[in-house]
Order: C-alpha cells, then sequence, then structure tokens
C-alpha cells in the first residue's frame, strides 16, 4: 500500500474521507444517545453537553487517523508533530498570542463594537469543563488538519499551496455552524493558514494546538460565541447592535477585526520563521 500511494498524499486523503465521516458519525451517534437527545443539541447546550459530545468525536477522529496511520501511511502516529521538542516553550508561546489577540478584540469590541457588560459571571466548575471542552477540540482539530491534512497534502503539492489548499478545507468544515457568513468563512480560512504555518517550518503541532485552544477558549470567556457556538462566558454582554467590529451572532471570528489580528500574525510568524529557515541555510553551508 505504501509503495502504491507514495509521494501521492492527496490519494491518500482522498481514501480518508469516506471512513472519517463514517467514524466520526458513530461514536457522535453514541454521544447522542449517552446524552439522551435523539437528533440536534438544543440551541444553547450545555457545556457538560458540548464536552460530551467533543470527547466522542474525538474519539472517532483520532480512531480513523490512527488506522491510516498505521495501515496506509504506514508511519508511527507520533509523526504527525508530537515529537518531544520544545513543548513547554511551544505552548506557552501560543497560549500567550491567543490571549493577547482576544484581550485587544476585547478592547476593540468594548470602544467601537456597540456591546454592553451585564456582569461577571464566574464558575470554577463551567471554567474547567471549558478548558477541557477547546482543549479537546484544538488537540482533535490540529491533528487533523495540520497533522494529517496538511502533511499529506505537503508530499504533493508546494509547501505554501498546500497550507491554502488545507485552510479552505478547515474552512469548509465549519461552513454549517449557527449565523456562519462570509466575514466568518474568511477568518476560518485566515485561522487554517496561521495555524497551519508554524506546522510547515518544524513539523511540531504544539504551538498551533496552544495557539488553537487559548483562541478559542478566551474567545468564550470573554463573552463571545465560538464560531457561532454558545458556550459558558466569564464576561457576560449584551450586544446592542450586531455589526462588523463584534461579530455578531458569530462572535469575534465574524469581526473585520478579527481578519486584521490574523493577516498580522500571519504575516509576523511567517518572516520570523523564514528568517530562521535562511540562518539555518547559513550555518548549514558555514559549518560544510
Amino acid at each position: 500500500m505504501e509503495d502504491v500511494l507514495s509521494n501521492k498524499g492527496w490519494k491518500r486523503l482522498v481514501l480518508f474521507v469516506l471512513p472519517y465521516f463514517f467514524f466520526v458519525g458513530i461514536f457522535q451517534y453514541i454521544g447522542h444517545f449517552i446524552l439522551g437527545i435523539e437528533n440536534d443539541l438544543p440551541p444553547s447546550p450545555s457545556v457538560l453537553q458540548s464536552v460530551v459530545l467533543a470527547f466522542f468525536g474525538s474519539i472517532g477522529t483520532l480512531s480513523v487517523i490512527l488506522l491510516f496511520m498505521n495501515f496506509v501511511d504506514e508511519r508511527p502516529f507520533i509523526e504527525l508533530g508530537f515529537r518531544n521538542q520544545n513543548i513547554y516553550y511551544s505552548a506557552f508561546i501560543g497560549f500567550f498570542m491567543g490571549f493577547i489577540a482576544l484581550s485587544f478584540g476585547l478592547l476593540i469590541t468594548l470602544e467601537y463594537g456597540h456591546i454592553q457588560i451585564d456582569g461577571i459571571n464566574f464558575s470554577g466548575s463551567k471554567i474547567l469543563l471549558s478548558i477541557i471542552l477547546f482543549a479537546l477540540i484544538a488537540f482533535t482539530e490540529e491533528t487533523l488538519f495540520r497533522g494529517y491534512v496538511l502533511r499529506n497534502l505537503t508530499l504533493s503539492f508546494s509547501p505554501y499551496l498546500a497550507l491554502i489548499i488545507s485552510a479552505i478545507c478547515f474552512s469548509i468544515m465549519h461552513g454549517f455552524n449557527p449565523s456562519i457568513n462570509l466575514i466568518g468563512l474568511v477568518n476560518l480560512f485566515l485561522a487554517g493558514l496561521l495555524l497551519g504555518i508554524p506546522y510547515l517550518f518544524n513539523k511540531n503541532l504544539w504551538f498551533p494546538i496552544s495557539l488553537h485552544f487559548s483562541w478559542n477558549f478566551f474567545q468564550s470567556l470573554f463573552g463571545y460565541n465560538v464560531s457561532g457556538q454558545d458556550s459558558y462566558s466569564l464576561i457576560e454582554f449584551q450586544t446592542l447592535d450586531k455589526n462588523l467590529i463584534n461579530g455578531g451572532d458569530f462572535g469575534f471570528e465574524g469581526s473585520i477585526f478579527s481578519v486584521l489580528i490574523q493577516i498580522i500574525l500571519i504575516i509576523c510568524l511567517t518572516l520570523y520563521y523564514e528568517r530562521r529557515r535562511k540562518t539555518s541555510q547559513i550555518s548549514s553551508r558555514l559549518g560544510e
């Protein structure tokens, strides 16, 4: 199998699609069954309900990835980007970057976004459940889209073309989220680029996982919907006028300022990694 699909990562991804939806569908059904939900979740699911479904969705996703890595790619799961390389540093930088970006976004929204803060709703248990929820989502989606999809695309296409295709896939997979709009799709595409750039250069998932977690966690904590999904918020506010600054029902990812922030971060990360790559090449030549 490996000889047939050698350097044809796109073929592996074509084979991957149906098993992925089959496995995830089965485990999501199990999650719905355990929760006693026959069809869709209620409009405002509890954090616990969201955690349960995220958990079973993660099992389904990671199971099919593990099967493909073993029997189709014929590579160990760890090669997706889980080698022990600067884990703590990468996790800290990703977490800090997400916190700063969302804090800046909240300040902009408070100043110009026509929102009114109603108060603080502190719940230690819900904060803990939110951490579990967004950690599951970040780990699963980064393993899938950056670790498996982007990795295989780079075997068939140039790195930046592979990055663009993977970002399009990431955006499309969220295309059925509640209150999705054009700005939301653009933001999700940019998020795919932002999360994929570090992986292109170092094949390590710890940074994108941490950034993905931090972005979603603080987006929720600061009162926004997360990609249209309602969740627990520490800060509760009313949206007096749904517009392109506050993002409306889709959350901060429906905001034009989210577009601007992500473009700035994409440019900064690209310049940083390109400069580091060139420095490494020069050092290698001098050492020869």
